[in-house]
């Protein structure tokens, strides 16, 4: 049976006039990162904290609304998705816009905490593309869109935007980052630090220069002690300065000959950009779903709190390091690329070989590749 509260269309009422609006990209070019998980915990964070929070997924598969237990391709969402709002954009009335989907809380009194959802679909792509080509009256979509945002804030404490890994390519994720005010890029590996380079690329070619940029440590590996030797002896050679401190951390899984606490990228990532990025981690193993917050199991929930408190007081309070000012993030640039090819040369040097075995006629030849 369908529950009606979680599927009704929001009705809704207008915050305090002197309420503001906060805007939060998760963004980065690597997929599997936990772009989608750190939107959801943070949108569930607000909500207890009595906030209300718009979620948007601009993601044509709909990662971040499955969570919430809603398919965008149904037919009773059809007129409440993402795609529904750039169908509408050129002729939208911005005071009575399309309504998102509440899928946590409820609107029973303007200062109610609630989660609403503009769920993405299958048809998100082709209909940006749609509205670029049809916006008119001298505006285009991307002004057409951040004006209908800037209508959405007069009625939510924090909008957040879940990203695809091609940011640029699915247009939305170009809109999404051109209205906010925080973008937050996870970080789960060296890869997601190289991915990382392009997102900074995007986000100082579309966000206002005033955007704050946070780092946030996602399903870090705990380091074998092989590991953390060589990168301390590579930066003592190279003269570069290493950051002793820990992943800040309530509890991680204990492995033999690791050390569990401590993370040569985070390590190094907390180096030069120590302001950006959180010192709240999360480690691999540790995953969140709906019934993390509307269960009674709420075994890893207190991990996340921890970082969405870090990411909301950033936000809010601000950073010293204003990435896009100026040659800021080029600066730091060159530093991060010095400490990365430490990694990436000792993983090159260190990658197994793997056993490829291929049949010819009834003989089988061992061939060894790199990974």
């Amino acid at each position: 049976m369908v529950n009606n509260k979680r599927r009704q269309m929001a009705n809704l009422s207008e915050m305090d006039k002197n309420h503001k609006c906060t805007v939060i990209t998760a963004a980065n070019y690597k997929g599997g990162c936990c772009k989608t998980t750190t939107c959801f915990a943070l949108a569930n964070y607000l909500f207890e904290e009595n906030y209300r929070v718009l979620v948007v997924d601009t993601d044509p598969q709909g990662s971040l609304s499955k969570n919430f237990n809603v398919f965008g391709g149904m037919a009773e969402y059809r007129g409440n998705t993402l795609s529904s709002v750039y169908r509408d954009l050129d002729e939208i009335s911005y005071k009575t816009f399309n309504a998102p989907v509440i899928v946590r809380g409820n609107l029973d009194n303007d200062a109610s905490a609630a989660i609403l959802l503009l769920p993405g679909d299958i048809n998100l792509l082709p209909t940006v593309r749609y509205a670029e080509a049809i916006c008119s009256k001298g505006q285009t979509c991307r002004e057409k869109f951040a004006q209908l945002i800037d209508s959405y804030k007069d009625y939510f404490d924090y909008i957040i935007f879940d990203t695809t890994p091609v940011i640029e390519e699915s247009i939305c994720g170009v809109h999404a980052l051109s209205v906010s005010d925080c973008v937050v890029i996870p970080i789960d590996a060296i890869e997601a630090v190289d991915n990382a380079y392009w997102t900074m690329e995007v986000i100082t070619r579309n966000c206002k220069e005033s955007v704050k940029v946070l780092f946030a440590f996602m399903k870090y590996k705990a380091d074998d002690l092989h590991l953390t030797e060589m990168f301390e002896a590579q930066c003592a050679k190279r003269g570069l300065q290493i950051c002793d401190e820990a992943v800040k951390v309530k509890s991680v899984r204990r492995v033999h000959g690791h050390n569990e606490r401590k993370n040569t990228i985070y390590r190094f990532m907390r180096k030069v950009l120590p302001y950006n990025t959180c010192v709240t981690g999360i480690p691999e193993e540790q995953r969140i779903n709906n019934s993390t917050y509307t269960s009674v199991d709420k075994k890893y929930k207190a991990l996340y709190d921890d970082l969405c408190l870090e990411i909301k007081r950033k936000t809010k309070d601000g950073v010293e390091d204003d990435l896009c000012t100026g040659n800021v993030w080029n600066d730091k640039l060159v530093e991060l690329k010095e400490y990365a090819s430490i990694i990436r040369d000792y993983k090159t040097k260190n990658t197994p070989k793997k056993l490829n075995k291929v049949c010819f006629l009834d003989t089988k030849l061992d061939m060894f590749e790199a990974e």
